[in-house]
């Protein structure tokens, strides 16, 4: 009985190797989070909320802007924090272009917003976010604006 007992052994390193186990570590890949074609009537269906931490150190939010109405043609894509946390935010376009923050507006009720603002174009994006190694809570949107800052419509 030695093939079957040999086979339970590797049975068990490959569970125990896939994590399968009750309290594995993940890798700290990114947390990949599809966001489909971006809504131009509620912009709550655009907003995600997540938390940084060691086992989740980034983000990749995908969307796909596949209308842009004459009243909004700037895509607006931000990270809301508290005050004294640092994330990191970049998008990228269509066409494989990456823009990094464009501004940053300090809420006197001790949060921040990091934002990338830029004239929106059909396709898919995608917005990375990295928390830098700490833990705390975020929101992330991506939305359709008017304007070229942070003010929206």
């Amino acid at each position: 009985m030695k093939i079957p007992s040999r086979l339970f052994v590797c049975l068990l390193v490959i569970i125990a190797s896939s994590g399968a186990f009750a309290g594995a570590q993940h890798t700290g890949a990114p947390v990949i989070i599809d966001l489909g074609c971006l809504s131009t009537t509620d912009n709550y269906d655009n907003l995600v909320h997540g938390e940084f931490s060691k086992t989740n150190p980034s983000y990749v939010i995908a969307f796909e802007v596949c209308t842009i109405p004459q009243d909004r043609t700037h895509l607006l894509a931000y990270i809301q924090t508290y005050w004294n946390k640092s994330p990191t935010i970049t998008l990228t376009d269509p066409d494989g272009l990456e823009y990094g923050l464009t501004g940053t507006v300090i809420d006197p009720n001790q949060s921040k917003v990091l934002y990338v603002n830029i004239p929106a174009e059909l396709g898919k994006y995608t917005m990375t976010l990295s928390g830098g190694g700490s833990k705390y809570t975020f929101f992330a949107a991506a939305l359709m604006t008017s304007r070229s800052d942070f003010n929206a419509p």
